[in-house]
């Protein structure tokens, strides 16, 4: 019951004000985040993806900073046909030490995230049909830790993917596209 009226307040906020969450395209911190982190991140997605041994360990986590308690996690299953993203709700660290703040769940919502964190963090399920939906995968990672933790273009990001021994090459995105470094 909690969890219904929690929803359809946020679903009041977003329809109130829509045009809040669409200017996230004209956020230069917002796309200054894609530029440094977007191309590692889809990289750490395809690497794990296409790793052939089958194991549990089909996840990538991403943290800024020392703030291990603020993340955002996906993890293939179902043959890699399917991925579920999650983001950090405190639910694991009781009592609760952090929670996102009240005026960050339309974001949440906005993201496409579940507001139930009643029984875990909070979540959202998508199919992957081939790898041009890892860029759709990638962008959520730095929409959400922008939109409900904050992240700026200062952080220092951490990844882990068990499966993924050798962090990928550096690169930088630029007119929608990741290329080589220059110097």
């Amino acid at each position: 019951m909690r969890a219904r009226r929690l929803a359809a307040l946020v679903m009041a906020v977003l329809l109130l004000a829509p045009s809040a969450f669409a200017a996230g395209d004209d956020d230069p911190e917002l796309e200054s985040l894609r530029q440094l982190h977007f191309c590692e991140i889809l990289a750490y997605l395809k690497a794990i993806r296409h790793d052939p041994r089958k194991s549990d360990d089909r996840f990538l986590i991403v943290w800024v900073d020392d703030d291990a308690d603020h993340y955002v996690q996906c993890l293939f299953y179902q043959r890699n046909q399917r991925i579920l993203c999650e983001i950090a709700s405190g639910f694991y660290r009781p009592p609760r030490q952090f929670h996102i703040p009240p005026e960050k769940l339309p974001a949440l919502a906005a993201l496409g995230y579940s507001l139930d964190d009643s029984k875990g963090n909070f979540q959202q399920r998508r199919r992957v049909q081939g790898d041009a939906m890892l860029s759709d995968i990638a962008d959520l990672f730095i929409r959400s830790l922008h939109e409900v933790y904050g992240v700026t273009a200062d952080a220092r990001f951490h990844y882990k993917a068990p499966l993924v021994a050798v962090p990928p090459p550096s690169q930088i995105y630029a007119g929608g596209k990741c290329g080589a470094l220059t110097s």
